[in-house]
């Protein structure tokens, strides 16, 4: 089901976690709270300057008091339909998308109906990650899911049915990747490889046996033919993907172990088939080249980056997400971002406190001229930021039109150095409510807007006013061309380009 539009910027729902503790309970143990962290601050920072000053205590996050005059969102359709925490987005069609939850259930919606177009039913306990993928000969995709139930199911997108059911995991499927040529990856206990196809189990690493922690995350590089595995800790692992006659002849081959993190890594990011990059609880951003193996660039690099003591062990940079596009990467540090240079690997911007809590999702729209991000928080509130001022455009540039791989090949081999940041700070141009829970993913949908889901069961699809105004408006002329030819439909008294207090819309092109 579907709330109707309405101007977002106008809603007038609360923060639960917005600012202090202190100023939201007015006093009492929240009070106490503040009082003791920065006690603890005090005691720590003649031991450790550099961490001590980041826990300084933050600046309130920026607000926008008064109408959001430059927020491209200007409505929100409320898809309430789970009934338990929403955790993934997963785009399937172009005007389609997918929502899975801690209810077992997947969620297919529609963008231009704001309905749910099919629900699909199977999986006995929460869903944990989802993949789209194309059938081999077949027209139409087919999205897989993997679940805490140790399974993984193939469900047609056409029918809304399960047509394969995958069970040899021995622990919850936490990740999965497509490796192109018929065949995708899973990873928990074990890493799998399978055949897309017919569903055949066509390599296996017993991962359990002989690592101590399960796979987090893994991506496809190399064309699909290198596998890149993070696991609960600090180190990456390569895997060749070694292919013989036939997609059942397959071999997983270990190549080396990555090494160039200090802590455990969150999060892995494809730059391109040919270079990624890794975040880490200790704040680094290494990237990779995908073919030779090697750390090309560290980038928000900190000597001391966690907090010690009795009661406390704080992680202050720690890497929550990554994501890019043209020669930016911005990473989720903390409760604030990071914008990075890739080809200079400089930072360009900093946002240290974008929210009141950590910044759990990152989402790029824009062009180069016009670029901006979206941040999510556990704080359940969604942002949007302007980041021309940051990032000119590098469209004209020789650089640009070069492959960021050759480009880290001529930089300075790694040397790990604090990153120097230029005197520009993104601008907050939109602050959207609407949910009342942690915000755990944001996706693209369908170049009118994005979708944000929260632990508070809800998906959310934010629009783009003006797009979508002019979107129904050209359905309209199409319909009265159709039924009377003769007759065209009068100018909108505002203008032809829509009511007077929209902006023109930014250029969506989302990058996750």
């Amino acid at each position: 089901m579907s709330t109707q539009f309405c101007q977002a910027n106008k809603l007038c729902f609360p923060s639960p976690f917005r600012g202090w503790l202190a100023d939201s309970c007015g006093g009492g143990s929240c009070q106490m709270s503040r009082v003791g962290s920065l006690l603890r601050w005090g005691q720590q920072k003649a031991a450790a300057p550099e961490a001590a000053s980041a826990l300084e205590p933050d600046p309130d996050p920026p607000e926008i008091t008064g109408r959001q005059t430059l927020n491209p969102i200007g409505g929100m359709h409320y898809l309430a339909e789970h009934t338990d925490i929403v955790r993934h987005l997963c785009r399937v069609a172009p005007t389609q998308f997918a929502s899975a939850s801690d209810d077992h259930s997947i969620v297919i919606w529609d963008t231009e109906t704001h309905r749910s177009k099919a629900k699909l039913l199977g999986h006995t306990m929460p869903v944990t990650c989802m993949l789209v993928v194309r059938r081999s000969g077949v027209d139409g995709d087919l999205l897989l899911s993997g679940s805490t139930d140790k399974s993984v199911r193939v469900w047609d997108l056409e029918t809304a049915q399960c047509i394969s059911t995958w069970e040899t995991h021995g622990g919850t499927i936490k990740t999965l990747a497509d490796l192109r040529g018929g065949l995708c990856c899973s990873g928990g206990h074990d890493l799998c490889v399978w055949s897309i196809a017919d569903g055949r189990l066509v390599s296996r690493v017993k991962w359990d046996e002989e690592y101590d922690t399960d796979v987090r995350q893994i991506i496809g590089a190399d064309n699909g033919n290198v596998i890149i595995a993070a696991c609960d800790d600090r180190q990456l692992l390569a895997y060749r993907v070694r292919r013989g006659a036939g997609r059942a002849n397959v071999d997983l081959l270990p190549i080396k172990k990555l090494v160039g993190h200090r802590e455990p890594v969150q999060c892995l990011h494809k730059l391109t088939e040919h270079a990624f990059a890794s975040g880490s609880l200790d704040g680094s951003i290494c990237l990779w080249d995908a073919v030779d193996l090697q750390m090309t660039q560290v980038l928000n690099y900190h000597e001391t980056y966690v907090l010690w003591d009795k009661s406390m062990h704080t992680y202050l940079y720690s890497v929550h997400h990554v994501t890019s596009v043209g020669n930016w990467l911005v990473a989720a540090t903390g409760s604030g971002f990071s914008v990075f240079n890739i080809v200079t690997g400089t930072r360009v911007a900093k946002q240290r406190a974008a929210h009141g809590a950590s910044v759990s999702k990152i989402l790029l729209f824009g062009t180069e001229e016009e670029l901006c991000v979206v941040t999510a928080s556990v704080d359940a509130a969604v942002k949007i930021w302007d980041l021309s001022s940051c990032c000119p455009s590098t469209a004209s540039s020789e650089t640009q039109a070069s492959p960021i791989l050759e480009l880290a090949r001529k930089m300075t081999p790694i040397s790990p150095v604090k990153s120097r940041t230029r005197k520009a700070a993104p601008r907050l141009i939109g602050h959207l409510y609407g949910h009342t829970g942690a915000v755990n993913d944001l996706i693209e949908t369908d170049g009118f807007g994005f979708a944000s889901c929260s632990s508070d069961r809800a998906v959310i699809s934010w629009r783009n006013a003006v797009m979508e105004w002019q979107r129904l408006n050209e359905g309209t002329v199409k319909a009265v061309d159709h039924f009377y030819p003769e007759e065209r439909p009068h100018t909108p008294p505002n203008g032809p380009e829509g009511p007077d207090d929209l902006q023109t819309p930014t250029k969506w092109n989302a990058s996750v």
